[in-house]
């Protein structure tokens, strides 16, 4: 099949293949563990995995996009000289600030497995959580290098490489009776191997290595500032609802609950592809001063994920009893209802996934931070208000009414600024 020749699409469908592709890998995962596993044991895994991954998106989550719009703006202005320093300032300061952090994490585990979780079985867990660190920092300087030179499929390859080696060698460590410890180890060893599948890559990106420059490093870190805000603020916004359930209830009602949410939030998926590609295209096209190529791209984008997403919302709503009952298990039957309501949130919050690529390719940062910011701390009042009055429905109704404000909030702002310029 040949690919379209036009440049979101096209960018759009590797990556949406790829994040289809990774979700399905992740999903597998979450169904084979799901198998493996008690449904308390896997309640366990579920505020484990949200852990890993706070803590890695803490440190990587701005490197990306600030990298991809620092590399578009230098390829648009044929400045291709700057790629080395750009690269060498970015990798030694970003993984030696990863290594700081993997520490005081690994020495803060046995506070949060007892004191705030209270589930010893975590803090080695966290241990084996803090070795990844650095590594997913390393893959996150990779990615926003490929995602800056439009290379979509270098990109996904990179991502996919990791996924499958995090499938296989979690499977591999609970058959041989590690449990929760040898899933949550798979996770780990996966960032491992996604650096040395990047670096196969990046080798081809003919960017050597050279001095580190601070000044380098700190306008792309100055940059990414409200972007990291933003990422750590969605963060929080995507996991306030594991982390209340498992705080507030019992590790069985989070594997209930995490059955049904990575799935019914699986149209951020589709965001997730249009955004990291329209994210280069709209610097490109601002470092050239082209406002109306800007906002066509951006209106584009959005009629491609309507696209995509209504249908899969409508699959995802008519097929939530058997990807419950029959994947998981009946146990997990009981997570119907908070599947159906995230299926709604995602959606919206979908809108505002999008939009952020293109904010962030303008060089506006800010406003996704500010937007993501408020359905966070929404997120946050009504899953503390709506957990101990409704369980885990209460949890799928305080974030779908945060994702709906998150997205007619960022769609608002656009449709207001672009028509002012």
């Amino acid at each position: 099949m040949r690919l379209p020749k036009n440049i979101l699409l096209r960018g759009s469908l590797i990556l949406l293949a790829s994040n289809m592709l990774m979700r399905g890998l992740d999903y597998l995962y979450r169904v084979l563990m799901g198998r493996a596993l008690t449904v308390n044991e896997f309640g366990v895994l579920n505020l484990a995995l949200p852990i890993q991954f706070t803590i890695i998106m803490m440190t990587s989550i701005g490197i990306a996009p600030s990298i991809a719009r620092f590399t578009a703006r230098h390829l648009g202005r044929n400045e291709r000289n700057k790629l080395a320093e750009l690269y060498s300032s970015t990798l030694f300061y970003y993984v030696i600030g990863a290594t700081v952090l993997g520490i005081i994490v690994f020495f803060s585990s046995n506070w949060l497995a007892y004191s705030f979780f209270n589930v010893p079985e975590l803090s080695l867990i966290i241990k084996i959580t803090a070795f990844g660190i650095p590594f997913g920092v390393f893959v996150s300087v990779f990615t926003g290098f490929f995602q800056g030179f439009k290379k979509m499929d270098k990109m996904s390859y990179t991502i996919l490489a990791s996924q499958i080696f995090r499938v296989a060698s979690a499977a591999v460590f609970v058959w041989l009776g590690y449990k929760v410890v040898g899933a949550i180890l798979g996770s780990s060893l996966a960032f491992v191997f996604g650096v040395m599948i990047g670096y196969l890559f990046f080798r081809k990106l003919d960017i050597k290595y050279t001095k580190a420059k601070f000044e380098t490093f700190y306008e792309v870190f100055k940059f990414s500032i409200p972007t990291s805000i933003s990422g750590l603020a969605t963060v929080i916004f995507a996991f306030t609802d594991i982390f209340l359930i498992g705080k507030l209830m019992t590790p069985t009602a989070v594997g209930i609950y995490a059955a049904a949410s990575p799935t019914a939030r699986l149209t951020i998926a589709v965001a997730i592809a249009i955004s990291a590609t329209i994210l280069p295209i709209v610097a490109e096209k601002r470092a050239r001063n082209n406002e109306e190529k800007i906002k066509h791209h951006t209106y584009q984008s959005l009629f491609y994920f309507v696209l995509a997403a209504i249908p899969l919302m409508v699959v995802l709503w008519l097929a939530a009893p058997w990807i419950l009952g029959t994947l998981f298990g009946p146990s997990y039957i009981a997570g119907l209802f908070a599947f159906r309501i995230l299926v709604i949130g995602a959606f919206f919050i979908s809108i505002h996934v999008v939009l952020a690529g293109s904010f962030q390719g303008i060089g506006w940062p800010s406003i996704p931070m500010y937007v993501i910011v408020t359905a966070a701390i929404v997120n946050l009042i009504l899953n503390f208000w709506l957990i101990p009055l409704r369980g885990i429905e209460g949890a799928a109704i305080a974030t779908t009414i945060s994702s709906v404000i998150g997205g007619l909030a960022s769609l608002g702002i656009f449709m207001v600024i672009r028509n002012k310029a």
